[in-house]
């Protein structure tokens, strides 16, 4: 988990991007970290200092370098959230931990059986999740996955 350094509030979000329209899922994290941004910069009244942020949810996209070749959006999400300084918990500290697959279409295990992932990952490709934690902000830390 993420834990506080010191008293003080974290904003946390959770959100489900639309799973049709990759310009929704673009304009809807564009929006988001705009939103977070305000909030941090002027916090509620009584929430104390702010220590970070925190962003979970189905971003109903991986995450991951190569994605941008094969014509989807998913490179410009995380990459939204990656310059507006969100850490990704896979990548930081769960590789081995971290699910490869979060989307099963409902079929469970049966979902990955054709997935060669040792090949995958040796292709650079580390996770195919569409469900993600990241975070930012110097009062957090991240502990373990």
């Amino acid at each position: 988990g993420t834990q506080a350094a010191s008293v003080g509030s974290v904003l946390v979000l959770n959100t489900h991007l639309d799973h049709h329209s990759p310009e929704a899922r673009i304009k809807g994290i564009q929006l988001i970290v705009r939103r977070l941004a305000a909030l941090e910069e002027d916090p509620p009244a009584g929430s104390g200092r702010h220590l970070g942020s925190i962003i979970t949810g189905d971003f109903n996209c991986e995450h991951c370098e190569h994605c941008a070749e094969d014509g989807t959006d998913s490179a410009s999400v995380f990459q939204a959230l990656i310059s507006a300084g969100f850490r990704d918990t896979c990548s930081e500290k769960a590789d081995a931990d971290c699910p490869f697959l979060t989307f099963h279409n409902w079929r469970g295990e049966e979902a990955a059986a054709g997935l060669d992932i040792a090949a995958l990952r040796a292709q650079g490709v580390h996770n195919k999740h569409i469900d993600w934690i990241l975070w930012r902000g110097q009062g957090l830390e991240l502990q373990s996955f």
